[in-house]
């Protein structure tokens, strides 16, 4: 799927997604739902 493309940081203040695509911010919010 393409939650696995994401490059995921892991920092002090959360969890960043560096993504390509324009609905990133988005896209952050699905991946922590699935993260955690």
């Amino acid at each position: 799927t393409a939650q696995f493309e994401h490059t995921v940081l892991i920092t002090d203040t959360g969890v960043e997604v560096l993504t390509d695509c324009p609905d990133g911010e988005t896209d952050m919010l699905e991946l922590a739902k699935e993260v955690f």
